[in-house]
């Protein structure tokens, strides 16, 4: 995502002929610098020193009240100055999940079958009802009776890597095409991270790796529920990036006949996009971490706990204490050494004494 900003946009706004390597940095650094003093203005805006002009030039207005300015900005009439500051990560991050080009459209759960799969569609939508929303009402022919529209793409909003307040985001399009063909090649199914709750495990602590397999909205008779079918991967190595590549290793989860191999989540679950890398021949998966700066500053080799205490502990000592530490601590260990072969040495004499005083007593 940076490579457009920083490269194709400033290249396509110089003269494309002479030096326009020069111009490229030129214009990048021009835009850099006019964003930190956008954020030098909104940071004072924040502090109380705001004024209509900043708030004008950063528009900083509700998007209720920016309806207002621009019909004012047409009609050539002056914008009035009660309107209230408006900080769009105080409110967090803007965008929201979104289901994407619908594929059918109203038909019942009943009447989807997966064959490839141990169970029909009925039977894990009723186990979600039961034993995530805690539905203790909910029956198999009820939810076999639900609407449901099925889609086939969804759009994740992912926070930027250090992004102020989460508000600048990145929309991951994950596709879930099931065997329709995608733009006349093979069909596409996204892999994808979720959330679980559950204790943390390795790198990647509360997250886990899947594949897509339907993106659907049921109605039933309280609201629409938007969710996804998911068919999880198997973490290698307790989720533990490989300490040679720093990557993490995934696989295909076997599964018996009689277990449920597909779970249902909340499309509030779906954190990002994962890139995996299937090992040639194998069932294996390398996840590529480096995609971006999310993912690398995610998915990392961490240091075990005894390390991390040691690292934190020479931390916290002064500049040159720990290497003073440990050579004292050889150096303790080395007079250690000596001292014990002076012992022995001792030992030694005081038998050949004991032998001599013998001797004299037999005499």
């Amino acid at each position: 995502m940076n490579h457009p900003k920083m490269c194709v946009g400033p290249y396509r706004r110089s003269n494309r002929n002479f030096r326009y390597e020069q111009q490229v940095l030129n214009d990048y650094s021009r835009i850099h610098v006019l964003r930190m003093r956008c954020l030098h203005l909104r940071l004072l805006a924040k502090d109380g020193h705001s004024t209509s002009e900043i708030q004008e030039a950063l528009r900083l207005y509700h998007p209720k009240d920016q309806i207002a300015v621009n019909r004012y900005n047409r009609e050539q009439m002056p914008i009035p100055k009660d309107f209230p500051l408006y900080f769009p990560e105080d409110e967090g991050n803007i965008q929201v999940r979104a289901l994407r080009s619908p594929r059918r459209k109203g038909f019942f759960v009943k009447n989807e079958q997966l064959p490839m799969y141990n169970y029909p569609l009925v039977e894990y939508i009723y186990r979600y009802y039961r034993y995530e929303l805690n539905i203790l009402t909910a029956d198999r022919k009820s939810i076999g009776q639900l609407r449901a529209t099925q889609f086939n793409l969804l759009d994740v909003p992912v926070a930027n890597f250090q992004s102020f307040g989460g508000c600048e985001s990145t929309v991951h399009k994950l596709r879930c095409t099931v065997d329709q063909s995608f733009r006349n090649a093979e069909p596409r199914n996204d892999f994808v991270w979720f959330r679980v709750d559950e204790p943390p495990k390795g790198d990647v602590e509360d997250l886990r790796p899947a594949q897509l397999v339907r993106i659907l909205r049921l109605q039933d008779s309280q609201r629409k529920r938007c969710i996804v079918l998911l068919r999880q991967l198997q973490l290698e190595n307790d989720g533990v990036c490989q300490p040679s590549n720093g990557l993490l290793k995934v696989s295909d989860k076997a599964f018996r006949r009689n277990q449920a191999d597909l779970i249902v989540v909340n499309i509030k679950c779906i954190w990002a996009a994962a890139h995996l890398i299937r090992i040639h021949g194998t069932k294996y998966y390398y996840v590529n971490n480096t995609i971006d700066l999310v993912m690398f500053n995610r998915f990392w080799p961490k240091p075990p706990e005894a390390d991390r205490g040691e690292m934190e502990a020479e931390d916290d000592d002064e500049p040159g204490m720990a290497d003073y530490r440990r050579n004292w601590n050889m150096q303790e260990e080395d007079e250690e050494g000596e001292d014990f072969g002076k012992v022995g040495d001792s030992e030694e004499d005081e038998d050949m004494q004991t032998e001599e005083e013998q001797e004299e007593e037999e005499e």
